[in-house]
């Protein structure tokens, strides 16, 4: 199996920054077109001038290398910004999925679930679906999902964006194209496989995360739920005009975006997944193509890069 390296990066519109890589590359909030390559020796300073040069409020960055945590450097580039420490909270977004993907895998190897079965035969009754699932009123939101095709989805489907649903629906859930048959990113597919782990579990995700995953990697700082004890650490988000932004809070766990964390538990999570050659078996067997031109593909809760004499995986 060629060597993997895993890249993730997050720059909120606020400007706030969680990154962690073993191949170290940053852009600025206001220039996307602009890269820089911050090698392991200068880290320290390149981030600094990055954050000064495109005003970005709070950057933690972990570089992992060797399948350890190297560095954990931080910056910022406004005035008015608490200290960024390692272990100071961010909101991670879509940095959620990979590791809920990683639970999910876990959960394969324990026989509990199988990536090729119908997601169906896990589920005791019809998905309900949140038409906002960011919204805690359930009740006028939620609609049945009662399309013939759930019947097709499989949780490989799902881990891997083919499952021909959107990223988010504003109304009843509906498919946007055959189930498998290509490749289109959907947070709505990870909402619906975290439907099935509380249902092998028994479990809310939040509850099941933190028992089951983040204390046994030790991630103490991670959660897919806010925790009031994250409150002294989180990184604010500034807005283009400079003010302060309240960051979102779901009212409920959301394994495609609402996870908490830190640089340090991150690169952690980093960290035990290179270390952990079946999953990433597991995570680049039998990719969907993105962009073939590219050599682009997305596996088993992460992008692929296919390279000459490496591969990238990325979120």
């Amino acid at each position: 199996m060629p060597e993997l390296n895993a890249s993730m990066s997050l720059f909120h519109r606020a400007c706030s920054a969680l990154i962690a890589c073993s191949a170290m590359l940053l852009a600025g909030c206001a220039t996307p077109d602009r890269v820089v390559e911050a090698r392991a020796g200068n880290l320290r300073t390149t981030l600094q001038q990055l954050a000064d040069q495109h005003a970005i409020c709070a950057a933690a960055v972990a570089v992992v290398r060797n399948r350890r945590i190297e560095a954990i450097e931080t910056a910022s580039g406004c005035v008015s910004m608490p200290a960024v420490e390692p272990s100071s909270i961010f909101q991670a977004a879509s940095l959620s999925k990979p590791v809920f993907a990683y639970a999910v895998l876990r959960l394969v190897r324990q026989g509990k679930l199988d990536l090729d079965t119908p997601i169906v035969r896990y589920l005791p009754k019809n998905y309900v679906h949140r038409r906002q699932p960011s919204d805690a009123r359930l009740g006028a939101q939620a609609n049945s999902a009662a399309d013939p095709r759930f019947g097709l989805l499989t949780a490989r489907m799902l881990l891997s964006h083919a499952g021909g649903l959107p990223n988010w629906a504003d109304g009843p859930l509906g498919f946007t194209m055959q189930p498998g048959t290509a490749w289109q990113y959907s947070g709505e597919g990870y909402l619906l496989l975290q439907r099935v782990v509380e249902s092998i579990t028994g479990q809310a995700l939040d509850v099941f995360m933190r028992n089951e995953f983040f204390t046994s990697l030790a991630m103490p700082d991670s959660d897919f739920l806010w925790q009031e004890r994250f409150a002294p650490r989180l990184m604010p988000r500034i807005g283009i005009d400079g003010d302060a932004v309240p960051s979102y809070r779901f009212p409920m766990p959301n394994a495609a975006a609402s996870l908490h964390t830190s640089a340090a538990d991150y690169a952690t999570f980093v960290v035990a997944l290179l270390n952990d050659g079946e999953a990433l078996k597991q995570i680049i067997a039998r990719p969907v193509a993105v962009d073939p031109t590219l050599h682009l593909a997305w596996g088993a809760g992460w992008g692929i890069e296919h390279k000459p004499d490496d591969t990238l995986i990325f979120q």
